[in-house]
């Protein structure tokens, strides 16, 4: 599986350069997000060569470092510390602010004054056109302005001569972190999640999935187990299987569940959670994380981890 996910990568990268070779038009835009809007400013250059360069060597690092040896996952998966991960963005969780996204570059605000450096700005994005009118956008979650409040610093030029500055400078980074291409956006870190409003959503999953989980167990069941349940980070209930707690409805299959997870039965068919490890076992168990069939058929783990290393 692993090999066929780096296959995939690699095609992921093969796609990106090959689309860059064709690019016509390169723009760079510094961006305000707030909770109901996204604003754009066109950052001007006087040579577009300038900005192809800038892109094309961030492109070389997030391709040959920030991908190295990781695989293509579905968001969410992880940390993005071992994955690149993707999300389509007519995805429920993110369309609207998606869309806010490119109307806000499409529609630029005019009224910005480098000089103004109260202005404030939470990302820059590279936006890139090729002959075929094909759009993708290069993410950065840091201000392009650097101003210098009270002090002066001094820059070294390439010829060795020097100049000192107390005004606002543009900054340009070499991290991506996010990359919107043919309908999807890659995520090489997760600092973009607040800002689209992923954390929300995640949360929104979690509080839906301890409600069903609510209606599913006796009210003694839920009042034992809701602490681990709320401690537990809304990311991690990207996994939560309905069909596993579908399982906990049917008495032999939960009397099956509860002899594979080790978890002692009353005398009334509810499970005694009084103990973290057995409230630990069916947490990981409806989070799709531990290796027990129930129905005798291959299940699609999140995380194949045999029971006894829990």
């Amino acid at each position: 599986m692993r090999d066929q996910n780096m296959d995939t990568m690699k095609q992921f990268t093969k796609s990106i350069s090959e689309y860059l070779t064709s690019i016509i038009r390169y723009s760079c835009y510094a961006q305000n997000y707030k909770k109901n809007s996204i604003t754009s400013i066109e950052l001007k250059f006087n040579d577009s060569n300038e900005l192809k360069n800038i892109l094309n060597q961030n492109w070389g690092i997030f391709k040959n470092q920030t991908c190295k040896n990781k695989d293509l996952k579905e968001y969410p998966y992880g940390d993005c510390k071992t994955s690149i991960e993707y999300r389509d963005i007519a995805h429920e969780s993110i369309y609207q602010r998606i869309d806010q996204f490119i109307n806000s570059i499409n529609n630029p605000s005019i009224e910005y004054n480098i000089m103004e450096s109260s202005k404030k700005f939470q990302c820059y994005v590279i936006k890139t056109t090729n002959s075929a009118g094909k759009a993708a956008y290069f993410i950065t979650k840091k201000s392009p302005i650097r101003t210098y409040k009270n002090h002066t610093r001094m820059f070294i030029l390439k010829d060795d001569s020097y100049i000192l500055n107390d005004k606002p400078m543009l900054t340009l980074s070499t991290i991506i972190d996010a990359i919107i291409f043919e309908g999807k956006i890659y995520f090489a870190s997760l600092n973009l999640e607040s800002f689209l409003g992923l954390e929300t959503y995640a949360a929104k999953q979690k509080e839906c999935c301890i409600s069903n989980l609510e209606q599913v167990l006796s009210q003694e069941e839920f009042n034992e187990f809701k602490e681990a349940l709320r401690k537990k980070n809304s990311r991690s209930y990207k996994s939560f299987n309905e069909s596993r707690l579908a399982n906990l409805k049917d008495p032999q299959k939960r009397k099956t569940i509860a002899q594979k997870l080790n978890i002692t039965q009353n005398k009334d068919g509810t499970l005694n959670l009084t103990n973290e490890k057995a409230k630990n076992h069916l947490l990981l168990y409806l989070l799709n994380k531990i290796a027990i069939d129930v129905d005798d058929e291959k299940q699609n783990l999140a995380s194949n981890i045999p029971l006894e290393r829990i």
